[in-house]
């Protein structure tokens, strides 16, 4: 199925009428690299609406949709990007919807906890993708090495990276509320936790913690 995410009546009419849903990934997203300076309200509302809007919308429209189903649990997997914590230049905008999304994981995971819905968000360095051009400027060798220099693994994140960071995410919170659970600890506050950047390391994942936050 395939859909514009600015397209609200056509996504909600999507959503809505699905009988089953345990997962949501959010994955959309776009970059128009301006200096913050010069930047053009065309290209703002295009990143606002894209980077944030979107995610908001489609993540409610989904969380009350596994409410409604009553399978008490689901999963909510935001990708989000080190942009939102090491902000690059001359991707304001861009750094600031990602660093939105981190912070809207968290209050998710917060409230959707108590009706079993985990949110996790993972923040990738950049990957393979058309948006790759848009983060370096220009895609040349030169600029392609500068860009790696920066990255402490030396190379560029792939789709098979985030799909292994996503599952971990997951699992890792699937099994604190497993655990909770079976340890008769409190299950209705969540506490987000950042895992600490290795030598080498390209990816933070944050994950939801069943537990009160008392």
């Amino acid at each position: 199925y395939n859909c514009d995410v600015n397209n609200y009546d056509k996504i909600k009419n999507f959503i809505i009428n699905l009988k089953k849903l345990d997962i949501l990934v959010n994955n959309a997203g776009t970059n128009i690299p301006e200096n913050f300076l010069t930047v053009k309200k065309t290209s703002l509302e295009t990143i606002l609406n894209v980077n944030t809007k979107a995610v908001f919308n489609i993540a409610q429209l989904c969380a009350n949709q596994m409410i409604k189903l009553k399978r008490k649990k689901g999963s909510i997997l935001n990708i989000a990007s080190t942009a939102g914590l090491s902000p690059r230049p001359n991707l304001n905008w861009y750094n600031a919807t990602k660093g939105w999304m981190i912070t809207a994981t968290k209050t998710m995971a917060v409230e959707l906890a108590p009706f079993g819905i985990r949110t996790n968000a993972i923040c990738p360095v950049a990957g393979e993708t058309p948006l790759l051009k848009s983060f370096m400027g220009e895609d040349t060798p030169e600029r392609r090495q500068a860009f790696l220099s920066t990255i402490p693994i030396g190379r560029f994140s792939t789709p098979k990276d985030l799909g292994k960071a996503l599952t971990m995410a997951d699992e890792l919170s699937e099994g604190f509320r497993k655990n909770m659970k079976k340890e008769g600890m409190a299950e209705w506050g969540v506490a987000s936790k950042i895992l600490p950047q290795g030598e080498g390391q390209s990816t933070i994942f944050f994950w939801d913690v069943y537990n009160s936050l008392n």
